[in-house]
Formats: C-alpha cells, structure tokens, sequence
C-alpha cells in the first residue's frame, strides 16, 4: 500500500466519524416544533394595524388622483 492511499484512507475515515459524530448530536438535540392555537395566538400590535391602514390609505389616494388624471387628458 502507498504512503498517499493510506493517508487518503485515514482522512477520509476521519472525516466519516466526525460526520457521523455532528449528524448524532443534531439529532439528539433537535427541539420540537411548537404550535400556537389560533386562540391563543397573540394580537398584532395596534401601531401595525394603523401603518397597516395608513398605507391602504395612501394607496386608494394614489389611485384616485390617477383615474382623475387619465379622465383630464
């Protein structure tokens, strides 16, 4: 056997164990998955729902103007 595949051997067995080390560890400690209800599930916060609004807001605005605008010409 040549120095190069044996040295290509133990690092290649190397590496398999240490895979094999890092996929045993994730795999032990994979949290689970948590699932909030819909009841139970929190509120959006109100300042979301304005900003939420305001652009709405805006938008229908933006609309408007450019039907009146296209009307003109």
């Amino acid at each position: 056997m040549t120095p190069f595949a044996l040295w290509t051997h133990v690092l290649l067995k190397g590496g398999e164990a240490m895979l094999d080390t890092m996929q045993a560890a994730v795999k032990r400690s994979r949290p689970g998955v948590a699932v909030i209800p819909t009841q139970d599930a929190p509120e959006k916060p109100k300042a979301r729902k304005q900003a939420k609004a305001k652009r709405a807001l805006k938008r229908k605005a933006r609309a408007r103007s450019a039907k009146a605008s296209a009307r003109r010409r």
